[in-house]
């Protein structure tokens, strides 16, 4: 039974400040490694592609601009989302589709060139358990818990700060 107040967590307890605050460093210091970033193109005008092969294990990826973190998604197999001819199509190619996905967006303003250069950070699921002695993989609660805190914190990553009493 969930407390009232408290987030719904499994292995990774995003309650505590001490948890996040250890997982807000791993992803600094997964930030400041030059090897898990990729430059991202469109191929296709569907398609994501990478400059080289990313990892196929579960995680999470964050689409950069000028060090600017503009979308956080997630992955079973990073490789295939980002770097596939049909993981990354979000049903782009469907002319009825009624709206659009926030990806689809990025493609199109990337193919415009109106965004350049974006690169993306990848952060492998393997890490994450690792650092926190959880069981790989984690489950779906704590997969998604860990997008949500990507989404919430992704321009701190970089290394500014954020702010806390």
């Amino acid at each position: 039974m969930v407390n009232t107040g408290t987030l719904v967590c499994d292995r990774i307890d995003l309650n505590s400040r001490e948890i996040v605050e250890k997982l807000l460093s791993l992803l600094k210091m997964i930030a400041r490694d030059g090897n898990n970033y990729r430059k991202i193109t469109v191929s296709g005008t569907y398609y994501f592609r990478l400059d080289r092969q990313a990892s196929e294990s579960q995680g999470w990826y964050l689409i950069f601009v000028s060090d600017t973190p503009l979308y956080v998604g997630e992955a079973n197999n990073l490789n295939n989302r980002l770097n596939s001819n049909d993981g990354s199509r979000d049903n782009f190619a469907n002319p009825k589709r009624k709206s659009d996905s926030e990806r689809n967006f990025l493609k199109r303003f990337i193919v415009t060139g109106y965004l350049t250069d974006p690169k993306v950070l990848l952060i492998e699921e393997g890490a994450v358990c690792k650092a926190f002695g959880a069981e790989y993989p984690l489950s779906s609660i704590d997969h998604t818990n860990i997008e949500k805190f990507l989404g919430i914190f992704r321009h701190n990553i970089l290394g500014k700060e954020p702010r806390t009493n």
